[in-house]
């Protein structure tokens, strides 16, 4: 509605400013720490209370931020609200959080591994597709767009990994060689060597 954008382009007016005021404060601290180190040489005094004003100065940058997050969010309409959260989330994977990856795909995976396990027939198959795409998403993170949902994007990856697995089954069966779960189930049922050398 454009009261709720008047409200939003306000909170972000407010924000700016604000933010360009703890920004120059930041940049002074810093200033002041590399002074500190000139004069010093060493970690003296002079150069712990200017680190301590740098941290000090960020934090009050961080703090600011993270209020302004949650200003934000109590104008948002539910279905807004989990867009912008979704959009925090991957600016934060983006950034290298472990966790808020977890937070992320959590509610796609049982999702992800029913699709798999339909198209290949395996259980055991579509975790192991669901886990290798997911490490994948992971390695290439950067790729991210916060501007778009990130369920049809898993969605996207598994897919494609599915078919790859499918493709490679068609080919290992033309020639005649075992295919992979074959060889593994193969290899399950052989016993352990420890466990017949205990039994003699």
């Amino acid at each position: 509605t454009n009261e709720q954008k008047q409200r939003l382009e306000t909170l972000e007016a407010r924000f700016a400013v604000e933010r360009a005021r703890l920004e120059a404060s930041a940049r002074a601290a810093n200033a002041q720490l590399a002074q500190a180190m000139e004069a010093e040489h060493e970690y003296g005094p002079r150069v712990g209370a200017a680190i301590d004003e740098v941290h000090a100065r960020m934090g009050d940058l961080q703090k600011a931020t993270v209020r302004h997050v949650f200003d934000m969010r109590e104008i948002l309409d539910p279905d807004q609200q989990r867009r912008f959260d979704q959009q925090i989330l991957v600016a934060q994977v983006v950034a290298g959080s472990r966790q808020a990856f977890s937070s992320l795909v959590e509610a796609h995976i049982a999702r992800l591994i029913a699709l798999a396990t339909r198209m290949l027939g395996s259980s055991s198959s579509a975790q192991d597709v669901v886990q290798d795409s997911l490490a994948s998403v992971w390695l290439t993170r950067h790729r991210l767009d916060a501007s778009k949902p990130v369920g049809p994007y898993l969605t996207t990856i598994v897919l494609n990994r599915c078919r790859d697995r499918l493709r490679r089954r068609k080919v290992v069966g033309f020639f005649g060689f075992p295919s992979s779960d074959e060889v593994q189930a193969v290899a399950d049922d052989t016993p352990d060597p420890e466990n017949l050398a205990a039994s003699r």
